[in-house]
């Protein structure tokens, strides 16, 4: 069975014009909001911000796929699944690592 699109958020049409503005992808203008925050950051933090724009960054090709998310709904989602991409591979390893080494 193929998966449709989700229909559009129903209260879409109840909200303000500027709340409709809010919730359009805009991804250089939603990185630019987020650079004051990251210049205000420790370096190690702001390497690691910029890690997980740079992953998240990927997906963002994909917002028509869930039109009904809002930009930082879905920045979330990415985010979360990019880490959660990372958890079960360090997992992996660690399970490698801890298994008994088979002989040659």
């Amino acid at each position: 069975m193929a998966l449709s699109n989700p229909p559009d958020d129903p209260f879409q049409g109840f909200m303000s014009q500027g709340l409709r503005d809010q919730t359009r992808f805009d991804l250089h203008s939603d990185l630019r909001n987020v650079a004051r925050f990251r210049r205000a950051l420790r370096k190690e933090d702001q390497d690691a911000l910029d890690d997980l724009l740079v992953s998240m960054n990927n997906y963002w090709r994909l917002h028509d796929q869930a039109p009904h998310l809002t930009p930082l709904e879905f920045m979330l989602i990415s985010l979360v699944i990019e880490e959660r991409k990372l958890v079960a591979d360090l997992q992996r390893k660690f399970d490698e690592l801890e298994s008994p080494s088979q002989p040659a």
